[in-house]
């Protein structure tokens, strides 16, 4: 089993010429994931989605919609149950892994 769950994500800036042949312009080290538009958030959340997905982190995919009105905390209703139950049922290298996931987080002060 692989016990690694670290990668890294890079932007390649592609040209197509008249002829479809790509041109590579440049490479990101550091691609934005910010999404203005919706097909960039739908692309964007399928790139999230499938990074985590290969380094061992199941994400449901879901298709993406308009974005939800995420209660404050002092709006929240009832205890997080459903986040409470759904832990529970992690593996430790899963939970390590989150763990690891929101120190990262933390890091990039949630860019994403």
């Amino acid at each position: 089993e692989n016990q690694g769950g670290c990668f890294e994500l890079f932007g390649l800036d592609v040209l197509l010429d008249e002829h479809l042949k790509p041109w590579l312009l440049e490479v990101n080290l550091s691609p934005s994931l910010v999404a203005d538009a919706p097909l960039d958030r739908t692309i964007k959340s399928n790139l999230v989605s499938d990074c985590l997905n290969l380094v061992g982190v199941p994400v449901r995919s879901q298709p993406p919609g308009p974005v939800q009105h995420r209660p404050a905390p002092s709006e929240e209703v009832g205890p997080l149950s459903t986040l409470e139950a759904r832990l529970q049922e992690c593996s430790d290298r899963q939970l390590a892994m989150l763990r690891g996931l929101e120190k990262e987080m933390n890091r990039a002060h949630n860019f994403i």
